[in-house]
């Protein structure tokens, strides 16, 4: 067993759900500002980042808790040794009026952080980058 990711008509069958998801999310998105707004825009950050993840060959779970410390949790096993992230997805509403620097939230659990090796994805528009604790980007491999 060298190398063991999920099989590709699996996760062909998972995007199409996510992308339909994604676009009966977006047509409930209005004003940046307004009620409700940041956890359509979170949903579809998840989704969007399961579908990138699902392209390079991982097993996405996601949180079973609400108040979890990620949203998802993904692996790959890649000449007998484990690829694993924990994953707090973050989302920027596509009508902001501003452009995004993709910097992460600050955590308040940097230990927690640093021991489940936590990262975050920003998304925005179709756009997503990973940053570790430190804010510097992770390459997906």
């Amino acid at each position: 067993m060298g190398n063991y990711s999920p099989e590709v008509r699996d996760c062909r069958s998972e995007t199409n759900k996510s992308n339909t998801k994604i676009k009966e999310l977006k047509k409930l998105l209005t004003k940046p500002k307004e009620k409700g707004q940041r956890k359509i825009v979170e949903e579809i950050a998840v989704e969007f980042t399961k579908i990138y993840l699902w392209k390079k060959g991982y097993w996405v779970m996601g949180e079973q808790q609400s108040k979890g410390p990620a949203d998802l949790y993904a692996y790959k096993i890649i000449d007998n040794k484990k690829i694993d992230y924990f994953i707090d997805a973050k989302g920027i509403h596509p009508k902001a009026n501003y452009k995004p620097a993709f910097k992460r939230k600050i955590s308040t659990f940097r230990e927690r952080d640093q021991v489940i090796n936590r990262i975050q994805s920003i998304v925005y528009k179709d756009e997503i980058r990973f940053k570790d604790l430190d804010n510097v980007l992770v390459d997906i491999v």
